[in-house]
Parts: structure tokens; C-alpha cells; sequence
């Protein structure tokens, strides 16, 4: 979910503060679109389920489950999963300023850009 904080900010003892460069993965869950709802507009946060550079997960109902990773939703059947960090891209980003007047330079547009 682009610019919600899913992790959220409250202080933990078990759990980091996430970090871009720190290599690990973090396990959030959701208990329904209301839920959803709160944590995108920042008035929620997901419920922390794990946080490593490697995560097993085992889904042991025999139903199955709503999930998403990095955006992309599917029905997961019980099976174990296993997610770790492989690798990291570096990527390259003009400043938000520059990039705002260079683009509306070259477009003609009705509405808000940015």
C-alpha cells in the first residue's frame, strides 16, 4: 500500500524499527478491509507477525487465506512458505523539486501534478 506506514511507530521490545538498508524482511497482518481502511489513512497499524532476514511461514488451517507480498494478492491453499532477502537494487531518483519543473515543462495537463 503506497505511503501507508504498515509497521507503524510505536516503540517495540521484541521488534527494530525497520530500515531500507538493513536487510530484513517485516510480516504484517491485517484483519479485514476495515482494518485495511484505518491503517492507509494512518489512524491503525497492521499487527506485527515477524521481522528477519528470513521468515517461515506455515499456514496449518485447511482453508485457505487471503495474502499479499509486495503488492501482489493471491489465495493461498495450506502449505510453508519461506521468504528471505536476497538482494538489493540501487536506484536512482532526480530531486522531487527538479523533477516537478522539468516535467510540467514539457506537458500540457489539466488537474494537480505531484
Amino acid at each position: 500500500m503506497g505511503g501507508a506506514n504498515l509497521w507503524g511507530t510505536h516503540k517495540d521490545e521484541i521488534f527494530t524499527p525497520p530500515a531500507i538498508d538493513d536487510g530484513k524482511l517485516e510480516l504484517v497482518a491485517v484483519t479485514g478491509s476495515f482494518h485495511l481502511a484505518n491503517v492507509s489513512i494512518n489512524l491503525s497499524s497492521a499487527i506485527r507477525l515477524a521481522q528477519g532476514k528470513q521468515i517461515k511461514i506455515k499456514f496449518i488451517k485447511p482453508s485457505t487465506l487471503s495474502a499479499q507480498v509486495d503488492g501482489e494478492p493471491w489465495i493461498q491453499k495450506p502449505c510453508e512458505i519461506t521468504i528471505e532477502h536476497l538482494n538489493q537494487a540501487k536506484m536512482l531518483c532526480a530531486p522531487h523539486d527538479n523533477l516537478k519543473e522539468e516535467i510540467t515543462g514539457y506537458l500540457d495537463f489539466e488537474g494537480t501534478l505531484f
